[in-house]
C-alpha cells in the first residue's frame, strides 16, 4: 500500500465477534498512511457484508 500499487481492496466482514475492539482500528490504526474511499457494499443475505474500497487520489 505504501507504494501505490493497490487498486482496490475489498473487505468480506462475517458477522462473527471475537476479541475487543474497534473494527474501524483496521483502517485507522496509528502509522498507516493509506487513505480510503469506501465505493460499494453489498449485504448477502448470509449476513456477510462486502466493502470495496479504493484509495484516495495523493
Amino acid at each position: 500500500m505504501d507504494n501505490g500499487l493497490l487498486d482496490e481492496l475489498r473487505l468480506w466482514i462475517h458477522p462473527v465477534v471475537v476479541g475487543t475492539g474497534d473494527p474501524a482500528e483496521l483502517l485507522t490504526r496509528e502509522g498507516f498512511a493509506a487513505k480510503f474511499d469506501l465505493t460499494d457494499t453489498a449485504v448477502h443475505s448470509n449476513g456477510v457484508i462486502i466493502a470495496t474500497y479504493t484509495p484516495k487520489p495523493s
